[in-house]
């Protein structure tokens, strides 16, 4: 049986927007090297694996694993946006579902199991569009890094903005640079701010560099995002990633505080990087994070060989 692979660009309404996800569906898990050729092949920024397990009362129960073009990673919150959209919102996993005897029109959620982030849910957001909503673990920071890191981060943005570093901290995944609005004459400024690849390659992390700023305040209109930001993951083979939905699970924790938002209110918060990608986040008073996003299906490849 050939294997389908669908492409998704995910935190978008519109096509080559946010950030594009592969997504493989089948009833059986590949193996690990077959999943990391086809990524590799993909040469996606992530490619998700969904292994469909059954439903019960409109939840879809699967194991969800996401691979780069040269790793695994713990954590993906596009791609999993990706993967949900598939499953809930077209038919290209419909083959997988009906030989499960799985009907889609009864769907309402997806539980994804991950192998390091446990459970993860996936929803339909009820308001009568396809935005979807994951329920993610919150993946707060840890404290702040130690002096040579916080210098070897610094390293990586240009010389006139390093006076601006507010804090450097980090979580499990990242190193966090969080800057101070007043560096940058507006939003598009912070977007098109040129940052040292190499630089950043050489920071202590287990996965990359996210930089961010707010230039929210109480008295903004609603188009005024609350917080902003671009992600760097060079050891991944993904220079800048155009969204990171695991990275607002860092940042969301970090903003509902110092934004004195709190538990319970959505965030709205842009990733700036070329392709743009909108996503609402949530602190919920359980200590997790609800990331909300648009996501649309844009092509399907197969590759022509059973692959085990």
């Amino acid at each position: 049986m050939n294997i389908a692979i669908v492409t998704v660009d995910a935190f978008t309404e519109h096509r080559f927007g946010g950030n594009p996800a592969g997504v493989v569906v089948t009833a059986a898990a590949l193996s690990e090297e077959a999943q990391q050729a086809l990524a590799t092949e993909m040469n996606l920024a992530e490619t998700a694996f969904v292994v469909v397990r059954g439903a019960t009362d409109g939840e879809l129960d699967a194991e969800l694993r996401w691979f780069t073009p040269v790793a695994e990673v713990a954590l993906c919150g596009h791609a999993t946006l990706a993967a949900a959209h598939v499953l809930l919102h077209t038919a290209q996993a419909d083959e997988a579902l009906a030989g499960l005897g799985i009907d889609r029109a009864g769907l309402e959620r997806v539980a994804f199991e991950s192998r390091q982030s446990g459970t993860l849910t996936a929803r339909r957001a009820g308001d009568g569009s396809a935005r979807i909503v994951l329920d993610f673990p919150a993946e707060a920071a840890i404290g702040p890094v130690a002096e040579d890191v916080a210098a070897a981060a610094a390293l990586a943005l240009p010389e006139a903005v390093r006076g601006s570093i507010r804090e450097v901290v980090y979580n499990r995944m990242d190193v966090m640079v969080v800057l101070d609005c007043a560096a940058f004459d507006s939003p598009a400024a912070f977007a098109s701010m040129d940052v040292d690849l190499s630089a950043v390659a050489a920071v202590e992390t287990q996965r990359g560099v996210v930089v961010t700023t707010s230039f929210w305040t109480p008295e903004s209109d609603a188009e005024t995002p609350h917080f902003v930001s671009r992600c760097f993951f060079p050891c991944l083979g993904v220079p800048e990633d155009p969204v990171t939905g695991s990275a607002h699970c860092f940042m969301g924790p970090y903003w509902a505080v110092k934004l004195n938002v709190g538990a319970g209110p959505r965030m709205a918060a842009i990733q700036m990087s070329k392709r743009v990608g909108h996503v609402g986040v949530r602190v919920t008073d359980a200590g997790r994070v609800e990331l909300d996003g648009a996501a649309v299906a844009v092509g399907r490849y197969e590759v022509l060989e059973p692959i085990a």
